[in-house]
Formats: structure tokens, C-alpha cells, sequence
């Protein structure tokens, strides 16, 4: 994996593994079906799975080690327990704190950031760590929103500050409950019910959020990039607007 830094290269990130996007050629999936799976499919295409399954199709050794390693998630409690996490949209809240401070800027925009979570925290006793983390997470949004401002800039996604604010991050947030609930149900963690439940509440939260599948990619791309400081998705994004093979290409928003 050849992951972009420099802005001034800009080198579509590309899995070592993936050529094109990957599809089953028998998968009997509805268009509706597949508007609400697909909301998953960054995630699915990073990982060199299938984009028109509900199933993700993603290598079962590469699956162990994305629910152990990267999520913690061994049974089904600990798979229930990070799925009711990603329905609380956990990103939204830092990130509505981060993102105004970035518009207000400098010290200013750091200040009002710190008095708006002080004030959240009023009437609230105990829990000290998880402010302290929620403070924390919030100073590294608005760091990694100043760093990777101007390269989605160049690439023509924003024109301004206001429009990364206005854009969110829900999608990183829906996206990721999306393919986490598809993932837990290929592992038999969970049921096909209750992962349909999951990507139904994904779609729920993202239908009237967007416009059409490029919002909805920026955003999951934006909201990854804010999340880790990583921008390499921003190609796996393009090909999947771009290719006949992708359901974003073919299935209305």
C-alpha cells in the first residue's frame, strides 16, 4: 500500500492486492438493496472485498484481523457493544466542536473550542477520563483538520472552510457502523437480522445528509482523514465513482 503525503503528489492510494473493484456477477441484490449496502463500500473496496453483496467478501484472515486488531471485537458481546457504539455516531460531537474552532481559527478558535466542552461538561460529576479523552480527541481533530484542509482543496472537494463544515464527517461514522455490522454478521458474531439492522440505521442517518455519492464519499473520506490523519482514500473514492463496476455509479442516491 503506497500511502500519499506529499500534496504535490497526488498518487491514488492502491491495495497491493486490488486491480479493479470487485463484484459477483450473481448477486441478486435490488437497487434499493443496494443503496443501503453500498454505504459500506469504501470500506469494503479498501479491503478488497465484493461491493454488490450484502455479505463484504473480504478474506476471512483479513476480517480476523480488522475485528480483533483494529476493533477489539472477539464475541458477540464485544461485537454488540461496538456496534451500539457506531450507532451514537461517536465522531459527530468532536467534530462539530473541531470544526468550528478550524473556522474561527488560531488561538481564538482553540478557546472557544475548550469553553464549549468545559460548558457541555457543567452539572456532570465524575468521569474525568472521558473528558479528558473527549478534550483530547477534540485537540487532535482541529490539528489534523489544519493539516489536511488544504489538500482536499487542491483536489477541488472545498473551496473553503465553511464547506468542511458544512460537509461533516457523518458519512465516516455511517459508513464504518456499516461494514463493521456485515462484517460481525460473516463471522456469525451476529445475525442477518441484526445486521440489517445496522445498515438500515446507517441509511437513516446519511439519506437526507447528502445529495448524491459524492458527498457521501468526500465526507467518509474527510471524516477517515480526521480520524487518523491518513487522506490515501481520497483514489479508492474516485475509482468508485468512476467505475461501471461500482453501484454508486448505477444506483441512484
Amino acid at each position: 500500500m503506497y500511502i500519499v503525503k506529499n500534496r504535490a503528489r497526488l498518487i491514488k492510494l492502491k491495495d497491493s492486492f486490488s486491480s479493479e473493484p470487485r463484484v459477483d456477477a450473481d448477486s441478486k441484490l435490488t437497487n434499493e438493496e443496494l443503496r443501503k449496502i453500498s454505504l459500506g463500500n469504501l470500506y469494503v473496496y479498501q479491503q478488497n472485498g465484493t461491493l454488490n453483496t450484502l455479505s463484504t467478501g473480504v478474506n476471512e484472515t483479513v476480517l480476523d484481523t480488522i475485528l480483533t486488531e483494529y476493533w477489539d471485537i472477539t464475541d458477540r458481546d464485544s461485537a454488540i457493544s461496538t456496534l451500539s457504539y457506531l450507532m451514537q455516531t461517536p465522531s459527530a460531537y468532536p467534530f462539530v466542536c473541531a470544526s468550528k474552532a478550524f473556522v474561527i481559527g488560531g488561538e481564538e478558535g482553540k478557546k472557544w473550542m475548550e469553553t464549549q466542552l468545559m460548558e457541555s461538561f457543567e452539572g456532570t460529576e465524575g468521569h474525568e477520563e472521558e473528558k479528558k479523552e473527549l478534550l483530547d480527541r477534540c485537540h487532535e481533530m482541529l490539528g489534523y483538520l489544519e493539516e489536511n484542509y488544504g489538500f482536499f482543496k487542491d483536489l477541488k472537494w472545498l473551496d473553503s472552510k465553511e464547506d468542511m463544515e458544512k460537509l461533516g464527517i457523518l458519512a465516516w461514522d455511517a459508513g464504518r457502523l456499516n461494514f463493521v455490522a456485515r462484517a460481525c454478521m460473516d463471522k456469525k458474531l451476529i445475525s442477518k437480522e441484526e445486521c440489517m439492522e445496522c445498515v438500515e440505521h446507517a441509511y437513516e442517518l446519511t439519506r437526507e445528509a447528502y445529495a448524491d455519492w459524492t458527498g457521501f464519499a468526500h465526507s467518509y473520506v474527510i471524516g477517515r482523514s480526521l480520524w487518523n490523519g491518513s487522506t490515501n482514500m481520497w483514489g479508492l473514492a474516485d475509482d468508485l465513482l468512476e467505475s461501471k463496476e461500482s453501484p454508486w455509479t448505477y444506483v441512484a442516491w
